[in-house]
């Protein structure tokens, strides 16, 4: 996403992504996102070896680094509300506070780069 005076913030040096048509320039990604993409990858890399497919070493480090990526996320965000039986099951059905991650999806979309250059990406994110 780009940040319009970065350098207001306390940000880190920033990637280099595709700003507009022609031209590339400092942007970031959401925490939030990158946890996502983590999660699917897991999910996606599970399913392929419970299917028989072989793990290769590019996978092993990339699924090791989304673990510790998403168990660090758990422990700095961790979410203390007390759960008790519901008829939902174990963990479901238990009040909690929330991001409105709907909010969330309109800001990041409305400053994302530009995500045309990568043809396998929608137009919007949608997770």
């Amino acid at each position: 996403m780009v940040i319009k005076q970065a350098e207001k913030y306390d940000l880190p040096e920033p990637y280099t992504i595709a700003v507009d048509r022609h031209n590339d320039g400092p942007g970031y990604m959401m925490t939030v996102f990158h946890q996502l993409h983590c999660l699917s990858y897991i999910a996606e890399h599970y399913q392929q070896g419970y299917g028989g497919v072989e793990l290769t070493d590019e996978v092993a480090h990339h699924t090791a680094h989304c673990f510790n990526y998403l168990r660090q996320g758990l422990m700095c965000n961790a979410d203390v509300t007390l759960e008790g039986k519901t008829d939902a099951g174990p963990g479901e059905g238990s009040e909690h506070e929330c991001v409105d991650y709907d909010a969330l999806l309109g800001w990041a979309n409305e400053h994302a780069g530009m995500r045309w250059r990568n043809a396998l990406l929608p137009s919007d994110s949608i997770l």
